[in-house]
């Protein structure tokens, strides 16, 4: 695709791109930040392990078509049957077959309050949020190097 010819006289004024990059870099950093804090704080400070194994895939569907999550069973040291859904849906590398067994993590006061205790469900999302703040605020000190008095860009206007 040929780019668009610059209109002779005609300036840009990219002056808050540079900013606007860094406080967008700053903000998704802080929030994969805190989805981590998050997702570890859900869980006791302690939590308890049992051993589950993935009974059921469940099907949802939404407006993007169809995903299928792991339902795992386990059982708690005192004797209690609980069920966790995993909030990933099964995909080639994680858990999700009927029948696997996986470790799963627990509130031992609150059994219900459980997950599946992988390194995708506790840290895929706050890395992918946190990354594409780094990316972010990458562009962001960027920017004004690209830009800024005496480049090209601003010697052409």
């Amino acid at each position: 695709m040929p780019a668009i010819p610059a209109r002779p006289g005609v300036s840009y004024d990219t002056s808050a791109l540079g900013p606007g990059f860094l406080a967008a870099g700053v903000a998704l950093l802080l929030v994969g930040g805190a989805m981590a804090v998050f997702i570890q704080a859900n869980l006791a400070s302690e939590p308890a392990r049992a051993t589950g194994t993935v009974v059921d895939i469940v099907q949802h569907s939404s407006r993007y078509g169809w995903s299928a999550y792991p339902l795992v069973q386990f059982t708690t040291a005192g004797g209690e049957t609980d069920q966790v859904q995993s909030w990933l849906p099964a995909l080639p590398g994680l858990p999700g077959h009927v029948g696997e067994e996986v470790t799963v993590a627990y509130d031992p006061a609150h059994p219900g309050r459980a997950a599946i205790d992988s390194f995708a469900e506790s840290w895929i999302v706050p890395l992918v949020v946190a990354g594409l703040g780094l990316i972010a605020l990458l562009l962001g000190l960027a920017v004004p190097l690209f830009t800024g008095p005496g480049t090209k860009a601003n010697q052409a206007a």
